[in-house]
């Protein structure tokens, strides 16, 4: 005699706690869900994750996420694209009227570089980082004619 255990498995929406208790195979965020989800961290299948309803994949709002720039904190989901909240502000005098300090996005420290090219500086427009004629990087000039 032969004794079948049939355990039921849960529909999609259903709260779970493991793929294996969901007929489809998936358990995201607590539900059964009718996919994996997991394109990237702003995607959910529960409404308490930030999805429209439970068991459908979909954008999130509300999630925490990391956008990858490590000037920017507290990123969070908004309608599936991870946005910072805050950014890192780098003020403070740089050391030539031709370079503006700035946040460096892989290590989050402040750090300067050249200002663009043609900004108006005292001495005349700032070269944008090229050397014209010799210049120097980053320093204030008359243009990119020499001085006579």
């Amino acid at each position: 005699m032969y004794v079948f255990d049939a355990v039921m498995k849960s529909d999609i929406g259903d709260p779970c706690v493991g793929a294996d208790a969901c007929a489809s195979g998936y358990c995201v965020d607590g539900v059964c869900c009718e996919e994996a989800c997991d394109a990237d961290a702003c995607m959910a299948c529960s409404v308490a994750a930030g999805a429209a309803n439970d068991g459908s994949c979909g954008p999130s709002t509300g999630k925490a996420c990391d956008d990858g720039d490590a000037c920017t904190t507290a990123d969070t989901c908004q309608d599936g694209e991870c946005i910072a909240w805050w950014e890192t502000v780098c003020e403070g005098p740089a050391s030539g009227a031709c370079r503006v300090p700035t946040c460096d996005s892989l290590s989050g420290q402040c750090i300067e570089v050249d200002e663009v090219d043609g900004v108006p500086c005292p001495e005349g427009v700032c070269p944008g980082g090229r050397v014209p004629g010799g210049g120097v990087r980053g320093r204030c000039g008359h243009g990119w004619g020499r001085r006579g």
